[in-house]
């Protein structure tokens, strides 16, 4: 890809940023977590697949709190990694929370 052909990607991504930067979300989002449509096509809060549908949080911080305590179930449920118990780990991460 030629430099010119970066450069013009490049600017149309910026723009596009700036554009989801300037955007005013209406009152109907409100907290942590996804955007998505309800039933009349406004645009709310809802909740979080990948977070096994928690959400929307009143706070950033909780947010990442469900979001390390869904990654810890996972590691539990993981035969290789059996939950990060070896080593002491697991205890530096609970503490760590």
């Amino acid at each position: 890809m030629l430099f010119e052909e970066k450069r013009r990607i490049l600017s149309q991504m910026a723009v596009l940023l700036k554009g989801l930067q300037d955007y005013t979300l209406p009152g109907s989002v409100h907290g942590w977590g996804r955007v998505t449509f309800d039933e009349n096509r406004e645009v709310v809060s809802g909740p979080m697949v990948s977070v096994k549908g928690a959400g929307p949080w009143s706070s950033f911080e909780d947010e990442y709190t469900e979001r390390i305590a869904v990654a810890l179930d996972k590691a539990d449920r993981n035969s290789i990694i059996k939950g990060w118990r070896e080593n002491g780990i697991r205890e530096r991460i609970d503490a760590f929370v």
